[in-house]
């Protein structure tokens, strides 16, 4: 009798342990289903809602509380978008007009030296957020999908010396210096 009832519990326990993983398993499927398709969304494509479980629980208020969300994000990121995008061509109109105006005045006869250097102090700063309103505007384009590339030749030198100018400027500040050997073979 003992034998029986050592016997009857251990397959009690077995059976409920199977009985038991198995309703978890099945109960808890639309949860990971749920989590597996939050954890594929992301804002670099187009954006994907969760399926709606049509259950009438806390499961499809899950859904739709998790698409709410995903829908203010994707506003939330299209408005900054949008923002950098207007931004930048509002401020390429004044930059544009100061430069300009900046550039006529250095050409003038009567502009003396000491105030041509404060014009071509000027007219760099200007340039500098000129190149920053770019970039803005190149970001916005790249995030929208909307950038047009162009291939263009360039002269590397050019570049890397303007790079290594730009950079020991910096560094110089920072009492560090910068030591470049060129390589002629």
């Amino acid at each position: 009798l003992i034998y029986v009832f050592v016997i009857g519990n251990i397959l009690s326990i077995l059976i409920a342990f199977f009985v038991c993983y198995f309703l978890s398993y099945n109960l808890l499927k639309p949860i990971n289903q749920i989590i597996r398709k939050a954890n594929k969304i992301n804002l670099s494509d187009k954006l994907s809602f969760l399926d709606n479980p049509n259950s009438n629980d806390e499961l499809e208020t899950l859904s739709e509380t998790i698409n709410k969300m995903l829908k203010r994000i994707n506003d939330s990121v299209k408005t900054q978008s949008n923002f950098f995008a207007s931004a930048s061509h509002e401020l390429k109109t004044p930059l544009t007009i100061m430069k300009t105006e900046i550039e006529i005045k250095i050409n003038e006869q009567d502009t003396n030296d000491l105030n041509k250097d404060f014009l071509y102090s000027q007219l760099e700063e200007v340039n500098r957020l000129k190149r920053l309103v770019d970039d803005f505007l190149t970001v916005s384009q790249i995030s929208n999908k909307t950038l047009i590339l162009r291939l263009d030749n360039f002269e590397i030198d050019s570049l890397i010396l303007d790079i290594v100018e730009k950079l020991d400027t910096l560094l110089s500040k920072g009492k560090k210096f910068l030591n470049i050997d060129f390589d002629n073979s």
